[in-house]
C-alpha cells in the first residue's frame, strides 16, 4: 500500500485530474471499464449498449440485435437520450426500437417497455405514407438526435441495448408476462406464460425458427432482393407455402398489409400473395380459402386481362399495393399459416402434441411426465431394489445393480452358491449369501 501512494503522490497533479475525470465520465455517460458489458458494448445504468456498423432495415437490425440476445434500444429518460447522443457519430441515421406497427397511430417499444418518454422533432410523429418505424434523425428535419418516423424498409445504423445480466427478480428478468420466483441461493427463476420458454421467457413458442409472429398467424418472407435464387412461379411458391404447413399469404386488414410490407421492403419485383382468379375471371379467391374481404389495388387495377390471373405486393408510392400479374414470372413469395404451439415441437420425447385455445397438451409415451413431457419418470423413486442393490433409472424401466449373492429383477433372489459345488462324500452343501458351507449330512 504504502509503495502504491508513493506512486500516486508522483503523479502530476494535471494527470490525477485526468484519471479523475476519466471515472466520473466513464460513470455518468457509460463505462467500457466495468467489464459487465461484452466487448465492445457501452454500459449505461443496468443495461449495455452496441452500435454495429452495419446498415439494415428496421426488420433485419432488430434482427442482428436479438441474435445478441438484445433488442433495438428503447429510451426512457433525458439522460439515457444524452448518453446514446454523447458516444453516437450523429452525422447519421438510427434506428431505435419504436414502432406503430402492431397499431397504426399507437407507438411501442419492440423489447416490450413502457413508452414512458419522447423525443420527437417538431411536427412528428406525421405517418407520411405509412412511415411505421422510428430513427433518431442526424439533423434532416429537426434538432440532431431527435426523433422522426420513417419508412421501416430504409437502411439505416442501428443500436442494440441488453439489461446486464439479472441476478434476481429485483432485476425484472422475466419477459413475455413471466413471474419471477426467488430461489435460496439468491438467485431467480421466471414461470412462463403458455406459449413462451427460456431463461427469462424470451423464446415465443408459437412460431417456428425464421418465421414472425402477428396476431394469429405466422409468417415466412422470402423477399426477391435477399432469396433472388429461390423466387417461384405462383404455383411454385403456394406449393412450397404448403410444404411448410401453409398457404401463400392471405391479407385481411391494412395493419397486416403494412406488417408483410415492413418486413418484405422494397423487393424490387413484388412477393406473390395467395389471391387469384384462375377459377373464375374477375372473382378472386384466397389460396387458403378465407373469406375476400380486404384489397389494396395497384391504380386502375384490377382489370380482366388475359393471362393476369394472380397477385404480387409491391411498392407503389411509399404504401403496399396490389397487383396482377401472369402466373408464370417468378418473384418472391410470403407464406402464412395458424399460430399453433403444437407446429413448434414444443413436445418432447416423441410425445403427441394437441391443439387447444391458448393452449395445448402432450399425451406423454410411457415414462415421461411434465407439460411437455421433459422430465424422465424416476422408477427407483418407489425403491424396487432388495438386499442392497443400486437402483438406475432407465425410460419407463429401472435396473437393479445387486450386491454380489443376489440376483433377479429387484436383487429379490439369493443366488444359489451350491449349485456348481459338489461336497466329500457325507457332506452336503449349504447356501449363505455369496458363500456356501459344506457340512456334515445329519
Amino acid at each position: 500500500m504504502q509503495g502504491s501512494s508513493f506512486v500516486l503522490n508522483r503523479l502530476p497533479r494535471v494527470l490525477l485530474l485526468g484519471i479523475v475525470l476519466i471515472f466520473i465520465l466513464g460513470t455518468a455517460h457509460g463505462s467500457i471499464l466495468s467489464g459487465v458489458c461484452d466487448q465492445g458494448w457501452l454500459r449505461f445504468g443496468d443495461y449495455c449498449y452496441l452500435s454495429p456498423t452495419d446498415v439494415a432495415c428496421f426488420v433485419d437490425a432488430r434482427g442482428y440485435c436479438k441474435e445478441k440476445d438484445a433488442d433495438l434500444v428503447s429510451i426512457h429518460s433525458q439522460e439515457e437520450q444524452m448518453f446514446l447522443y454523447d458516444n453516437l457519430h450523429l452525422d447519421r441515421q438510427y434506428w431505435v426500437g419504436y414502432t406503430d406497427l402492431a397499431s397504426e397511430g399507437h407507438f411501442s417499444w419492440t423489447d416490450g417497455t413502457e413508452s414512458n418518454y419522447t423525443n420527437w422533432s417538431p411536427g412528428e410523429p406525421h405517418d407520411n405514407g405509412g412511415d411505421d418505424c422510428v430513427y433518431m434523425d442526424p439533423g434532416f428535419y429537426g434538432p440532431r438526435g431527435n426523433w422522426n418516423d420513417g419508412w421501416c424498409y430504409g437502411h439505416s445504423h442501428f443500436i442494440c441495448k441488453k439489461r446486464i445480466a439479472p441476478s434476481s427478480c429485483n432485476d425484472k428478468p422475466c419477459q413475455n408476462g413471466g413471474v419471477c420466483e426467488s430461489v435460496s441461493n439468491g438467485g431467480y427463476q421466471c414461470k412462463c406464460k403458455v406459449g413462451y420458454s427460456g431463461k427469462n421467457c424470451q423464446i415465443d413458442k408459437y412460431c417456428e425458427s425464421d418465421w414472425y409472429h402477428w396476431g394469429d398467424f405466422c409468417y415466412f418472407f422470402r423477399p426477391e432482393f435477399k432469396y433472388y435464387s429461390d423466387r417461384q412461379k405462383w404455383d411454385g411458391a403456394e406449393a412450397k407455402c404448403q410444404s411448410y404447413g401453409g398457404n401463400l399469404v392471405s391479407i385481411h386488414s391494412k395493419e397486416e398489409n403494412d406488417f408483410i410490407f415492413d418486413h418484405i421492403g422494397y423487393s424490387g419485383g413484388g412477393v406473390w400473395i395467395g389471391f387469384t382468379d384462375r377459377v373464375t375471371e374477375g372473382t378472386f379467391e384466397w389460396s387458403d380459402g378465407t373469406k375476400a374481404d380486404f384489397s389494396i389495388w395497384c391504380p386502375r387495377l384490377p382489370v380482366k386481362a388475359l393471362n393476369e390471373d394472380c397477385v404480387r405486393i409491391e411498392p407503389v408510392f411509399f404504401s403496399a399495393k396490389w397487383c396482377e400479374v401472369p402466373c408464370g414470372k417468378e418473384y418472391g413469395y410470403v407464406c402464412k399459416k395458424p399460430a399453433t404451439l403444437c407446429q413448434t415441437k414444443t413436445c418432447q420425447n416423441g410425445a403427441t402434441c394437441i391443439d387447444l385455445v391458448n393452449d395445448y397438451q402432450c399425451i406423454c409415451p410411457d415414462g415421461f411426465e411434465g407439460k411437455d413431457c421433459e422430465t424422465n419418470i424416476d422408477d427407483c423413486a418407489v425403491k424396487p431394489c432388495l438386499n442392497g442393490g443400486v437402483c438406475v433409472d432407465l425410460v419407463n424401466d429401472y435396473r437393479c445393480d445387486c450386491m454380489n449373492g443376489y440376483e433377479g429383477k429387484d436383487c429379490e433372489i439369493n443366488t444359489d452358491d451350491c449349485a456348481l459345488i459338489t461336497c466329500k462324500l457325507g457332506r452336503v452343501c449349504v447356501d449363505g449369501i455369496n458363500s456356501y458351507c459344506c457340512v456334515p449330512q445329519s
